[in-house]
């Protein structure tokens, strides 16, 4: 029986259904094997038609598959930039700022220790001056200056020592002597070498007015250590030594020495024109 392609076009979904005889099946088989159209209608009918809400679903799993690559790569990316940022906060943030915390907790807790005795000289000054606060004129040679032992009348004497960072030793020391002793020790401050080019250094001009320097130690990073005479002559001699470094004091000097002890012009306080000088600020 050869069936036209009306009639297999109602049996194919019958066909598919698999719910038609034996012999629809084989007219069906026979005709499609046959007919490019009807083979064509029962392969299209073969192909299960996806529905709204199955592409809806699609769509959507598509979308979050999207999103979920983009998420990947931006956690890719932030972890790149954190990891970026923490090596350069370990690297250079924190060693600065365990720096300025250590700076800025020694500048509160460190005070200056002041001594006005005159008994307490050899604590601050010589070879047996204290390890925490004193000095040895032998490893701090601003203070060659200053004698070894009194060996006058000391009418004045102020010793400083400060250590926010590094230390500093602000001190002056006027003694008057008999004329022996004076000599003696005038001839030693001869020994010391005077040193011109202080007029250089911290925007020194002069000597301390109505005075006559008689020994200087000038060193263009640590600062001075001299002695000197009244131009009117009355066997004193007084001994100013100002050491500190980097260039600039944080003890405001004029706190410590009177005006009158003081180079005509020194400034040492911070960024001070010869600071900026040498460090080329």
């Amino acid at each position: 029986m050869n069936c036209s392609c009306e009639i297999i076009k109602d049996l194919i979904p019958l066909y598919i259904d698999e719910v038609c005889s034996e012999d629809s099946v084989k007219e069906v088989e026979e005709h499609v094997a046959e007919c490019e159209e009807c083979k064509a209608l029962l392969e299209s009918m073969k192909t299960p038609v996806k529905n709204d809400k199955t592409v809806e679903k699609i769509s959507m799993e598509k979308s979050l598959k999207r999103v979920r690559k983009k998420i990947k790569i931006r956690n890719i990316i932030f972890f790149i930039i954190g990891g970026v940022l923490m090596f350069f906060i370990l690297r250079y943030i924190v060693p600065a700022a365990t720096a300025i915390g250590i700076l800025v907790l020694s500048s509160v807790l460190s005070k200056p220790k002041t001594f006005t005795d005159i008994t307490e000289y050899a604590d601050c000054i010589g070879e047996e001056a204290n390890e925490e606060y004193g000095l040895d004129p032998e490893e701090h040679r601003l203070y060659k200056v200053f004698p070894k032992t009194i060996e006058g009348n000391a009418t004045e004497f102020e010793y400083t020592y400060y250590n926010p960072f590094d230390p500093q030793y602000v001190s002056y020391l006027t003694v008057k002597y008999d004329d022996e002793k004076y000599e003696e020790e005038l001839e030693r401050l001869e020994k010391i070498k005077f040193n011109d080019s202080y007029i250089k250094y911290y925007s020194v001009t002069d000597e301390p007015e109505g005075f006559d320097l008689v020994a200087m130690i000038a060193d263009s990073y640590y600062g001075f250590g001299y002695a000197m005479v009244p131009e009117e002559e009355d066997n004193s001699i007084t001994y100013v030594g100002i050491h500190f470094c980097n260039y600039f004091l944080d003890l405001d000097v004029n706190e410590y020495i009177p005006d009158k002890y003081l180079l005509e012009g020194f400034d040492a306080t911070m960024d001070n024109p010869y600071e900026k000088a040498c460090m080329g600020k």
